[in-house]
């Protein structure tokens, strides 16, 4: 059985999606008789060294933004410690959980950087980059686009994302040297797929699923687990952004339906943020990977602005709303989100804080002609696999 090792952004990773899809690829890949696992590439310190270096050479509002994340993330800790006191034990849970969770996902025993990488090229047969967002700031493109690998092994991309929903200015300068070397390319988004293939008109730019879409309801539910929350009914809210307004229709539409608010507090990179404080009838910080696709499968409702949480409502059956996230002043709904509903035609289930109720959005989806978006999205996905490998 051939063995292939995937660059993704599994390793520390404390985000459902993240893991989801950490675990989904190498599972897929398992049915077509390949033996796949997750390579442990610590990138976190190429996320400082690049801090560090759009310091000193990127526009002056780089400047700004990256002093001000090389301070956070130095004074991370003491941050942690006196804007979260009250929460800390919780956050200190779900954190453990999520490491907990990582190591059921197969993965290499060895963890490499950028400096030791290449002692792992003998233990692979295939190299795979994706998914997930790899292909921007956070890992250097030798990494991320296998730059790495030798010649002589085979090197596919699986549904890599920048991000973005077009190609950054200069993209393509830095990484066309090592994409070039691919023997197959895909990538997530299908506007990253036209950029690259008016770049590169000699190859086939696929556009592909995310790997958790690769999964069937009934695979992905033999992994659901009895939940304490199995008898009630509830309203499943996981919100990545920071909007006040949008918790506040959510907690209005649980008051209107009559239904309990779950939500995630502090989910998003795990630390206090005001907008999410006494957020929720019940705030979960104990549920690992598996735990939040068995909550989303026996909720009444989703409301949320995460492309997983998305596609999971969308394979369960479960109603859901999705929503523009926003950071700040920013509101920016993922290219990927957009794609996906796009896809399956299911835009009518956006909401937005310009509808005087997000009821109208419910009720308004065909699940048999979903199934068959979803069944013909694997099957094309599935057949870039087969062909690629």
């Amino acid at each position: 059985m051939k063995k292939a090792g995937i660059i993704s952004v599994y390793y520390q990773n404390s985000n459902y999606g993240g893991q989801l899809q950490s675990f989904a690829l190498p599972y897929a890949l398992r049915r077509l008789g390949i033996d796949a696992e997750q390579i442990c590439f610590n990138r976190h310190t190429y996320e400082m060294q690049a801090r560090i270096a759009r310091l000193f050479s990127g526009s002056f509002p780089q400047k700004i933004k990256a002093l001000s994340s090389i301070v956070f993330h130095t004074f991370e800790p003491a941050i942690y410690h006196v804007k979260d006191l009250s929460v800390q034990n919780s956050l200190q849970t779900r954190i453990n959980v999520f490491k907990q969770f990582e190591k059921q996902i197969p993965h290499s025993k060895s963890i490499v950087d950028k400096d030791t990488i290449g002692s792992i090229v003998d233990k692979y047969d295939i190299f795979i980059c994706g998914s997930d967002v790899i292909w921007n700031a956070g890992i250097e493109p030798y990494i991320s686009a296998l730059g790495f690998v030798p010649e002589s092994k085979h090197k596919i991309a699986y549904a890599p994302s920048l991000g973005t929903s077009d190609l950054p200015l200069g993209w393509y300068e830095r990484y066309k040297k090592y994409i070039n070397r691919l023997d197959a390319i895909s990538v997530r988004e299908e506007s990253i797929a036209e950029c690259l293939q008016s770049y590169m008109p000699d190859t086939k730019v696929y556009c592909v699923a995310d790997p958790t879409l690769l999964l069937s309801d009934d695979e992905w539910g033999q992994f659901c687990k009895p939940q304490d929350m199995q008898e009630d009914k509830y309203i499943l809210c996981y919100l990545l952004g920071d909007s006040i307004e949008q918790r506040r229709r959510a907690i209005e539409l649980s008051r209107t339906l009559d239904l309990k608010l779950l939500t995630f507090p502090y989910i998003t990179n795990n630390h206090f943020r005001k907008c999410d404080y006494n957020f929720g009838d019940i705030q979960n910080f104990s549920a690992d990977s598996f735990d939040f696709i068995s909550l989303i499968k026996n909720a009444d409702l989703v409301v949320t602005d995460s492309f997983h949480a998305v596609v999971f409502s969308s394979i369960f059956h479960i109603p859901f709303i999705a929503l523009d996230r926003t950071n700040g002043n920013q509101t920016k709904m993922g290219g990927r989100v957009r794609n996906f509903l796009e896809l399956t035609e299911l835009k009518h289930q956006l909401g937005t804080l310009k509808d005087d109720s997000w009821t109208y959005i419910l009720d308004k989806i065909d699940y048999s002609k979903l199934d068959l978006k979803l069944s013909s999205i694997r099957n094309m996905s599935f057949n870039y696999l087969k062909e690629s490998i």
